[in-house]
């Protein structure tokens, strides 16, 4: 957002600036676009070895084939699993099933009229046909512009997930999706009132993996989801600038008005120091720190 920042911007300012539900900047980003594809950051994640959703198979292609394939491995003992479309967000287009029978996309949500009953693979090729074409219209321009997919995942049985807020490689907070998604600071210390609820022991490990990916990535805000499946926790998701409001929502907007005021006295003088710079890694890509560091070099300034 470099020519949209200006000093002291609000939350709600940087929410128009990303141009939620139609409304505001709606900028054409093309390059954040494959940050909205379950698709491409399978692909991302992998290629850094980072542990991710134990997907099964996955296609960019409707097709009658994937369907003759996912029925086959049910018939040869896969009875739980998810399929959903990779282009949406926000529990679309997701389906769940548990020994057989469908259950809820997630534990927030209401149940559909297909709760509880047996597995109809006609239903499942409908639903995604139906979604096929869907645009993410309460989201961004680029998470409009993504690609349809279907992907097969295993089933995850511990439905508890941890959402963290990342803001220039810092957590801002996170939260739990179960009923009431409490949240909490950096810290783990509990946000939320009129909310009893305990952290997972593994929370520690998913904050140190988020931040892993979050250095990967290199976004200005970003919100990465963590499960615990096989006794490791795991990423589900990567969305680019979450958007949501939130109990640390002034965090989030202290942090972005801190790293684009840095970011950008980078950019404006021109050359980097990385022993008094911050978050250098986080804050210039990988042209942005080629050029600076080479100013650096031939003006003297041989700490970089």
């Amino acid at each position: 957002l470099d020519n949209h920042w200006r000093p002291n911007l609000k939350y709600l300012d940087y929410v128009f600036l990303r141009g939620r539900e139609g409304r505001g900047t709606q900028l054409e980003r093309i390059d954040l676009v494959r940050w909205q594809d379950k698709v491409y950051i399978y692909h991302f994640l992998k290629e850094h070895n980072i542990p991710s959703m134990p997907i099964l198979m996955y296609s960019n292609r409707f097709s009658d084939d994937f369907f003759v394939k996912l029925k086959n491995m049910y018939e040869n003992g896969l009875k739980s699993f998810v399929l959903k479309v990779s282009h949406l967000a926000n529990s679309n287009g997701i389906y769940r099933v548990k020994d057989g029978k469908f259950i809820g996309a997630n534990d927030t949500i209401d149940k559909n009229e297909m709760y509880g009953k047996e597995v109809d693979f006609d239903y499942l090729k409908n639903e995604i046909s139906t979604n096929w074409n869907v645009k993410q219209t309460e989201e961004d321009w680029s998470s409009m512009m993504v690609n349809p997919g279907v992907i097969l995942e295993e089933l995850i049985e511990d439905s508890v997930e941890l959402k963290f807020s990342i803001v220039f490689g810092e957590v801002a907070g996170f939260f739990i999706r179960v009923k009431g998604f409490p949240s909490f600071d950096a810290d783990g210390n509990l946000l939320s009132k009129n909310i009893k609820t305990t952290l997972p022991f593994w929370w520690k490990d998913a904050r140190s993996l988020a931040l892993k990916v979050s250095k990967l990535v290199k976004a200005d805000h970003i919100r990465i989801d963590v499960f615990y499946h096989n006794n490791q926790v795991l990423i589900n998701e990567i969305t680019w600038n979450g958007g949501e409001r939130s109990d640390f929502s002034s965090v989030i907007t202290q942090k972005l008005n801190d790293g684009y005021s840095k970011r950008l006295q980078m950019l404006n003088k021109k050359s980097i120091d990385v022993l008094n710079d911050d978050f250098i890694e986080i804050m210039l890509n990988q042209n942005e720190y080629f050029s600076l560091s080479t100013n650096s070099i031939l003006g003297g300034n041989f700490s970089v």
